[in-house]
């Protein structure tokens, strides 16, 4: 079954997809062939709805939860953050120097140098040794650049 005006189906994978009506509203809806009948046939906007009524049912109990969990792991990772900070001095210097020259106003944060991006943009250093000597890069090109790294060293 053609899905898209352009002819193509936006689940060629799985089969194709299908048209049903919204269980909830009605409203004609497309569903890829192996849709988990026992999540019955909601449009997104009658799942976002529902996933927005279950948090607000719920919020008491997940935030109960979810302090429990970081209470329990606060000390792990207090210990494990302390453990690097002693096993990597330079980088942690460098990394606060970063820091202060950001804030005292000597830094300033640039776009990713790969992609322009001004969002969430990090300070790589090359040299630890040079601790304001820095490339910008966003997130995902600097997890792409350590990772580009590490396999260097392989």
């Amino acid at each position: 079954m053609d899905c898209l005006p352009n002819g193509r189906c936006h689940a060629p994978r799985t089969g194709g997809c299908m048209i049903k009506n919204c269980t909830k509203c009605g409203t004609p809806t497309e569903f890829k062939d192996d849709h988990n009948k026992r999540q019955g046939y909601w449009c997104k906007p009658c799942r976002s709805k529902a996933s927005v009524d279950s948090a607000a049912k719920h919020r008491e109990t997940k935030r109960k939860n979810n302090n429990a969990y970081h209470a329990r792991i606060s000390g792990q990772r207090a210990a494990a953050t302390a453990e690097w900070r002693a096993n990597h001095p330079e980088k942690k210097a460098a990394h606060q120097a970063v820091q202060t020259a950001i804030r005292n106003g000597s830094l300033q944060k640039m776009p990713c140098e790969v992609c322009s991006s001004t969002n969430r943009t990090h300070a790589h250093h090359d040299d630890y040794s040079k601790p304001l000597d820095v490339n910008w890069l966003c997130h995902t090109h600097h997890m792409k650049r350590h990772a580009m790294l590490k396999a260097r060293e392989a």
